[in-house]
Parts: structure tokens; sequence; C-alpha cells
């Protein structure tokens, strides 16, 4: 009950629990089952409807869903008694921003907002009165809690046409949103979920072109932040695209792509289905880095398998073609790990430390990045298990600066 005196000062200034209002207080807060959520809703009303009114429309409503969904939930039945009478105290227009608001998985801001569900700050503010959108002043974000959303979806869903109007809106925006703060890490991260329904709205909307663009657009920044399985829903996703508009490329390209994110995930079949198609595809487009890519992932999930000689012979042929395609950030790469595969099963110390050297080498001319740091690494292994402890050090310094200065 403290939290319903909480809520309804917060509704109105001359609000106290006396001994007249609490029984009617105790009697909401039974009607609603102790529910915070519906505690809060149900103080919000107090600016406009006395004690009694309130609980009079709780219970009216209970009575009425009690009949309707004899099979669902006590605790449920109340929350959306609740949801229904503040519903019902709404203006129209207020109705309709909270039902499009619904569309959000995730917590969004103001500008959003405006553009997916025409809630402008006066909008945003009545509603967060009512306690049925929360905000978190800090971040300036708004957010609905799951009940209301599921709630509020449940009266979008009653027009048809307005949920698909309000679906494109919210492609249209995050798409938009996606190639403008692509390279902005600190700006994607509260929109994640946000993006990635964006993606699974565009594709069910056929809007192919926009599922393209968009994973495209998040491909590097899923990857970075590591964001696996997101990634591999939205670049099956873009494969369905690309097999819709017959865009070859393309198909190729997220092909590949999707084989190497089934690598890190460790879901070695799917990556081995996935390449295989890459690889025709990049045949018939004559992809000469592409193919080497395939020939490199392969030799990956061999290593990573204890496939030693079968991973040498698929690193070599991918060190050719990278060779001719002049990639030699690609290069480098490929005689890490086949330096590796040497250190880790056939023990061949010296033939792993010529093709280190071999790696430093072709990186001489390069940018210092962290496939440098992986060379210095794995040859301070090396000098280890030969008591060259004075170079072992300089490498491991060399490498730790290196590795400093990329951040």
């Amino acid at each position: 009950m403290s939290l319903f005196a909480e809520r309804a000062q917060m509704a109105r200034d001359d609000f106290a629990l006396t001994d007249e209002t609490l029984p009617q207080v105790r009697h909401i807060c039974q009607l609603v089952d102790g529910s915070p959520l519906g505690i809060a809703l149900a103080a919000a009303w107090v600016r406009r409807r006395s004690l009694a009114q309130i609980g009079a429309g709780i219970a009216q409503s209970l009575d009425f869903l009690t009949t309707r969904l004899r099979d669902v939930d006590q605790r449920h039945r109340s929350m959306r008694a609740v949801f229904e009478a503040s519903w019902a105290l709404l203006a129209a227009d207020e109705q309709a921003v909270l039902a499009a608001l619904s569309i959000f998985p995730a917590s969004f801001d103001a500008d959003a907002a405006q553009a997916i569900a025409g809630a402008g700050l006066f909008e945003l503010d009545g509603l967060c009165e009512k306690s049925l959108v929360q905000q978190d002043a800090a971040a300036e974000r708004y957010s609905l809690h799951s009940l209301v959303r599921q709630f509020a979806a449940e009266k979008l869903g009653e027009g048809t046409a307005a949920v698909a109007d309000i679906d494109r809106a919210f492609v249209a925006y995050f798409y938009q949103f996606a190639q403008t703060e692509r390279d902005n890490y600190e700006a994607l991260q509260p929109e994640w979920r946000n993006l990635d329904t964006a993606v699974s709205k565009a594709h069910a909307l056929a809007d192919w072109a926009t599922v393209l663009g968009l994973v495209a657009a998040l491909d590097e920044p899923w990857f970075r932040q590591i964001r696996f399985a997101e990634m591999r829903a939205g670049l099956r996703l873009a494969v369905a695209a690309a097999e819709q508009v017959g865009d070859e490329a393309a198909l190729a390209r997220w092909l590949l792509r999707l084989g190497e994110v089934e690598v890190e995930l460790n879901d070695y079949g799917a990556a081995a289905e996935h390449l295989a198609r890459a690889e025709r595809w990049l045949l018939r487009l004559e992809d000469g880095l592409g193919l080497a890519q395939v020939k490199y992932l392969h030799g990956r999930v061999q290593v990573e398998q204890g496939q030693s000689e079968p991973a040498q012979q698929h690193l070599a042929e991918a060190k050719r073609l990278y060779e001719a395609e002049e990639a030699w950030a690609d290069v480098a790469k490929t005689l890490n790990l086949s330096a590796l595969c040497h250190l880790t099963y056939s023990i061949d110390l010296q033939l792993a430390r010529t093709k280190l050297e071999q790696s430093l080498a072709v990186q001489s001319q390069l940018a210092p990045s962290i496939v440098y740091v992986e060379a210095l690494r794995y040859l301070a292994r090396i000098e280890g298990v030969f008591e060259a402890y004075e170079q072992a050090e300089a490498h491991l310094r060399e490498a730790a600066d290196v590795a400093q200065a990329q951040r």
C-alpha cells in the first residue's frame, strides 16, 4: 500500500493514506493481486477518479475477463483488468500512440517514438504520468513494461492496416539509423534489439532491398561486438533476400559470411554447408578473394578439430589465392594459422618459426594490426621453448605496445 500512496502522490499532491482511504487502497491492491505494475497503473488514476471509482472500474473489468478468460491465470487476468480500465481512460489519440509504441521490443528514444508512433514529448510525458510508459531520464530513453507492451500490441493488432504502416515506419527509421550510425558503436548499443527486429520486419514485409541494406550496415558492428547469434539470424534473412532478388554477388557474400559466423559459433556442420554453397557461387563469379576465404575457413575448422594435414593443404591453397589477389594482411593471417597448426600438432617449431617470420615480413609495409600482434606472441612461445628468453620478452613487449596502440 505504501507503493500505491507513493505513486498516487505523484499524480495528486494532496493524496494521503487515512483511516477513510486505507480500506479502499487495500481493496484495490487485492484486486491487482499486489502486482507492482498494477498498483502503479491504478494509483495514476487518482488524478481523475475517486478510489471508489478506481476499485469499481477494475472490478468490472475483472468480472468480464473472468467470464471470458477462464483458462488464464488469475494474476494475469488481474493485470489485464487494470490495463483495460487504464485503456478506457485514455483519449483516442493516446490510445493510438500507446498501441504504436508496442512495436518497440526494447527501450527507445524520443526521436524514434516521434518518427514511428507519432509520439511527441507531451504524449510521452502523459503516458509516463499514467505509468503506462517508463522513462529513464538519465539515458533519455523510454520503455514499456512487458505486460503493457503485450496488451497494447493486442490493441494495435485489432487494426491490421495500422500494424503494417507502423512496421514500415519502424523499418524505415532503423534502416536510416543503421546507415548513419554504423560506425558509432556507442549509439548502436542501446538500439540492438530494435535493429535486429527491423531486419526481421523488413523480411516479413518482403522488402528485400532493405533487408540487404540493413545487414550490410550491421555486418561489421555485429561481428566486432561478438553478437554472433543475432548476426546468424540476420545473415540467414540476407541470404533469403538475395535469393529472392537474384543477386548472385550478395548471395555469395552472405553465404560466405554466414559460414564464418557458424565457425565462430562452433557449428562446423552448418559452416561446411554454407561454405560449400558459397564456393559454388564464388567460382561462378570468379571471386578469388572469396575463394581464398573459403579455403582459409576450412583450414581453420580443421585446425580446431585436430586435422592438421588437410588443414595445411587448405591453408596453403588459401595463401596462394590471397597472394594472387595481393591481399597481404590475409596472407599473414594464413601464415599465422599454419604456424599455430605446426606448433599444436606436428611440433615442428622451426617450420612454425619460419612461417611466423614470413608473416612479419609480409606485414612490414602494412599498418600494425592484431595479426602482427598474434605473430609476435606465437614467436615468443617458440623462443621460450628454445630458452631464448631475451628475444621472447622483446617480442612480447612489442606485441603489448602494438596492442595498446590498437585500442
